[in-house]
């Protein structure tokens, strides 16, 4: 995907699926997801990752962290 160039167009679908793995990888793909994001991530991409990292919050039982990421997207829906 980097050698590619392809983190701007798919990067954070990518990272934020990664995000569904176990313990310490979950949280560095949660931050390079999120790191992704504030670059210029094309618009699907914030929809998909905050999708993802709110169903991984969810999983671990991080009921603020989801309710953080489901902000973030309503924030950015409403730009």
């Amino acid at each position: 995907m980097r050698q590619l160039g392809a983190e701007r167009f798919i990067g954070p679908c990518v990272i934020g699926s990664l995000a569904l793995g176990p313990g310490e990888a979950q949280q560095a793909c949660l931050a390079e997801g999120e790191a992704l994001l504030a670059k210029d991530a094309i618009g699907r991409d914030h929809f998909q990752f905050r999708r993802l990292a709110v169903g991984a919050a969810i999983a671990r039982g991080d009921r603020a962290e989801a309710r953080r990421h489901a902000e973030a997207l309503a924030c950015f829906s409403r730009e």
